[in-house]
């Protein structure tokens, strides 16, 4: 398997972008797209949850088994969930998981307390990508940008340090100052992969909802690159007009019979008083 540090080698920038369901999955398959994260924002995106905490293992497991259906090009990537990752022990069990419904890496976030999971996690031959800076997971209902202070920026320093010597094969970095993220970058021997991080990161993930216009976040580094919501409204309504209409189904849309068997059903029907 590729390794995210020969894609970037190949590619110049690594480009990643969140992924729930199969079909989703083969059009990103099908684009130039490199890394898919069945990400835990899953929760908020897709299932109507309030936030990321209320993500269980069973959803992961559903969407990354999902998604895997529809990838054979690119790499996939998938969290684990809130409560999941503990321990060591904890990390390994359900990492051991993920792997198993298709994960060809996976994705825990927090500080410090991380290396050990990782070294863990390293033993038992299971990649990993470390998530530092604004963490969703330990931040509910907020988004705080992480790095402002000498303190924050020296801690970002040495836990990315860290995280790389524990084995981590990328370092996520959200919500970082671009200016601090770009000194990771350039002292990291590893990917770095920037959401509201900035242009100095060595590659960039978005989520694919907001990227295709489904919500309209209003985070500083939010941009949308469609407008699938109105599109999709706008193609629903048409659907229910011609509905309404008659139009849907045409002649050309349905199933025929032969009035032959139609008429020798019916004659038996009505012998049986059907």
């Amino acid at each position: 398997m590729i390794t995210l540090r020969e894609i970037l080698a190949s590619r110049g920038k690594l480009v990643a972008l969140t992924c729930y369901d199969y079909p989703t999955a083969l059009s990103l398959d099908a684009s130039t797209v490199d890394l898919v994260l069945v990400g835990d924002s899953v929760g908020t995106n897709v299932l109507g949850y309030r936030d990321v905490s209320e993500v269980t293992m069973d959803d992961m497991l559903h969407h990354a088994r999902a998604v895997r259906r529809g990838l054979k090009r690119a790499s996939l990537l998938v969290d684990l969930p809130f409560n999941s990752y503990q321990t060591g022990e904890a990390a390994i069990l359900n990492g051991k998981r993920l792997i198993e419904a298709g994960a060809d890496m996976i994705k825990l976030e927090g500080g410090m307390e991380l290396v050990a999971k990782i070294r863990a996690l390293r033993s038992e031959n299971i990649r990993v990508v470390a998530h530092i800076g604004h963490t969703p997971q330990s931040h509910v209902g907020t988004r705080k940008v992480f790095g402002t202070t000498a303190s924050e920026i020296e801690s970002l320093l040495e836990v990315s340090k860290q995280l790389q010597l524990a084995g981590s094969e990328a370092v996520l970095l959200e919500c970082v100052p671009e200016r601090v993220a770009t000194i990771i970058s350039d002292r990291l021997d590893i990917p770095t992969i920037g959401i509201g991080s900035g242009s100095g990161c060595d590659g960039q993930i978005f989520v694919i909802t907001d990227l295709l216009g489904w919500h309209h976040p209003n985070f500083r580094f939010s941009a949308s690159f469609d407008d699938f919501r109105n599109r999709t409204v706008a193609t629903a309504n048409r659907f229910a007009h011609e509905v309404r209409d008659g139009v849907f189904p045409s002649a050309t849309q349905v199933y025929k019979v032969k009035d032959s068997e139609l008429q020798q059903a019916l004659d038996a029907g009505q012998e049986k008083d059907l």
